[in-house]
């Protein structure tokens, strides 16, 4: 039953990014970092914890770069980063 919420979520997330926009500003390299950090949610807690060099390796995109575009996803509120102890936790 989580997931199915969960799923539904991403999907009204992807509707909002076309509807108001948002798709068009992201660049590519955005769009592989957050769907890298999707596909690692955790169902039951709804966050996503990849190291920066998992989301560079999976996604093409250099370490530097994901850090610039993990700005950009905060900024635009796709991504909220917190810290657990030397971890980043995303929650999307």
């Amino acid at each position: 039953m989580r997931n199915e919420g969960i799923e539904k979520m991403a999907i009204d997330v992807f509707k909002t990014m076309i509807d108001n926009g948002d798709l068009a500003k992201l660049s590519g390299s955005s769009i592989k970092v957050y769907l890298v950090i999707k596909a690692h949610i955790d169902s039951r807690t709804g966050k996503s914890s990849p190291l920066i060099k998992t989301i560079s390796e999976k996604s093409g995109v250099s370490i530097a770069q994901v850090k610039r575009e993990l700005i950009v996803l905060q900024k635009m509120g796709y991504v909220t980063k917190t810290k657990s102890g030397r971890n980043n936790v995303y929650k999307i």
